[in-house]
């Protein structure tokens, strides 16, 4: 069976990201798909949008990418306010989860809906620290996120927060994580 190529994929990530893996489509079952390990970090998160924008997703587990933090650099009509995406930034960690979703689940959390223009986002290969006892050693794993096209600098809405906080308190996340997310507020 010949593999399908994304252009997202010109440089064989894919295959190295999940070797021979694949899913059943649940809508063909003549037809198998290959799986994409996907970290997700904010709003996707939440039970809700995550089961809208990705419906095949299967958790595989925590995590958190080393050496970045979050900014907002796009502004979301949904939310009226800034959405976050991953940056660069020593010492610093974005903690998130990581699912194997389909290339259809993919499709559609690229839509984002209305909420921003359509290229706001690239997909790009990190790699991601599996949650480990802090007497471990962290080991990498390569996976796909999505990362914004900077447009400026902006503030998070109170709601967006909130929303947020809800998926990561669902997800189990540490209190490191939850109390980066409290600090973003405006202040009263």
């Amino acid at each position: 069976m010949e593999k399908a190529t994304f252009p997202w994929d010109a440089s064989g990530f894919r295959d190295r990201m999940c070797p021979d893996r694949q899913l059943d489509n649940s809508k063909d079952h003549s037809v198998q798909v290959i799986a994409v390990k996907y970290f997700i970090y904010s709003e996707n998160l939440h039970p809700n949008q995550l089961k809208e924008r990705a419906p095949e997703h299967s958790f595989l587990y925590r995590g958190y990418l080393p050496d970045h933090t979050l900014a907002f650099p796009r502004w979301s009509t949904v939310w009226r306010g800034g959405i976050a995406s991953v940056v660069p930034s020593v010492g610093d960690r974005v903690w998130g989860v990581v699912f194997e979703i389909t290339p259809e689940d993919l499709k559609i959390l690229d839509q984002y809906g209305d909420e921003v223009p359509q290229g706001s986002f690239r997909h790009s290969t990190i790699n991601v620290c599996p949650e480990h006892e802090h007497d471990q050693p962290a080991r990498k794993e390569m996976v796909t996120t999505h990362i914004a096209k900077p447009a400026g600098k902006f503030k998070p809405k109170d709601h967006y927060i909130d929303f947020v906080l809800a998926a990561l308190k669902h997800w189990k996340l540490p209190e490191e994580c939850l109390e980066w997310w409290e600090s973003q507020r405006s202040p009263a």
